[in-house]
């Protein structure tokens, strides 16, 4: 299962690696260098002059007729990311070199309207503008955090994206924190062929191959929620009535109503909304027997869910984010049990919200110059 670039964005990225790979490129010597025709090359280095990208001069040809060359404006734009959370409103500016430049947090009253999202957004990111009145924004990313997150505020941000496209018809990208994370990982890591994450609670998972987030899998990831993976769990799930599937055993809320019922606290609404998934990993942290239970199960069912995973989408890596030492070991163990492998799957802890904020504009960069 391999997804293809498009022709129209490979054209794209190898028009912008041959001007930004110097400091100056004729369009005859674009021509010849990509293959494409001078209306393709037209096409693509007008887009990049309208985002600023690219500045277009004219020089004496051969035979004194003018040639037209483009020249990198890549030292004067810069890449801007907006991040959601819970209650807040994160900005970071950064520039070609991938310097932070400017970052700001704004808290987002309670209670308050769903549409100051939009407005405090717009207004920021006007803000970032007439601070650097000499620099290009290139490219927008916008960070959803789903986790607790008001339903009415998650729309709102992604009528945010619809809306910075048409006001400055650059690059906007949405995507959630786990997967611009992933997406990072992949790169930093330099792996090669099909990667794929699962994170339980949100029940996200994603897919790289040879670089590109697959965006064919929603089908395939809606019916995997509702695998079966513990025929003798007594937790049947409301949505396809299966007992033990992925849906009814790895969400957030059904690890926390798995918990209240071993320690006899059945009813969740005693603890209110602040009873969370962190309560029982900090418990199991501190050694509680009830919390490592529950953590060393979610480590086995987490290990069947990716195994289903690996072997249908013929997965060459599969990574881990944010485990912690009792729910790895118990991971790795059912996982080798499962598959035979006893290649340590990769787990990386203790992301931050501030590593998301950075990540969101650093895709933006890497995707504009092609890295």
């Amino acid at each position: 299962m391999e997804k293809k670039i498009s022709k129209i964005n490979l054209k794209k990225q190898r028009i912008r690696t041959a001007i930004f790979s110097g400091i100056c490129i004729s369009r005859q010597e674009l021509i010849r260098q990509t293959g494409f025709s001078g209306r393709t090359v037209d096409n693509y280095t007008n887009e990049l002059k309208r985002h600023g990208l690219i500045l277009e001069e004219t020089a004496e040809g051969q035979r004194g007729r003018p040639g037209i060359i483009y020249r990198s404006n890549s030292e004067r734009i810069i890449f801007v990311s907006v991040s959601l959370f819970t209650g807040k409103l994160c900005f970071a500016v950064i520039d070609i070199n991938s310097y932070l430049l400017y970052s700001n947090v704004l808290i987002i009253p309670e209670p308050a309207p769903s549409t100051d999202v939009i407005r405090l957004s717009l207004e920021e990111i006007q803000n970032i503008r007439n601070r650097f009145p000499d620099m290009a924004v290139a490219a927008i990313g916008c960070n959803l955090n789903t986790y607790r997150q008001d339903s009415r505020r998650s729309l709102q941000f992604r009528e945010l994206v619809k809306i910075l496209r048409r006001l400055y018809g650059i690059h906007v990208e949405l995507m959630e924190d786990s997967e611009l994370v992933f997406r990072r990982l992949y790169k930093s890591l330099l792996l090669k062929g099909n990667a794929g994450l699962f994170v339980p609670g949100h029940l996200h998972a994603y897919v790289i191959t040879n670089g590109e987030l697959r965006n064919d899998l929603d089908g395939y990831f809606r019916n995997f929620r509702h695998r079966q993976i513990d025929r003798a769990a007594s937790e049947i799930c409301g949505i396809c009535g299966r007992r033990g599937c992925i849906e009814s055993l790895l969400t957030y809320d059904s690890i926390i109503r798995r918990y209240l019922k071993l320690t006899g606290k059945n009813d969740h609404g005693k603890y209110g909304d602040d009873f969370t998934y962190n309560n029982i990993l900090i418990q199991s942290q501190a050694g509680a027997p009830d919390a490592c239970r529950i953590i060393k199960e979610n480590g086995i069912y987490i290990a069947r869910a990716v195994a289903v995973m690996k072997k249908e989408l013929h997965l060459d890596h599969i990574l881990l984010c944010n485990s912690t030492h009792l729910l790895y070991r118990s991971l790795l163990a059912e996982y080798e049990k499962l598959t035979g492998d006893t290649t340590p799957l990769l787990n990386f802890s203790y992301l931050t919200v501030s590593d998301t904020v950075y990540t969101a504009a650093e895709l933006m960069r890497l995707k504009i110059l092609n890295l």
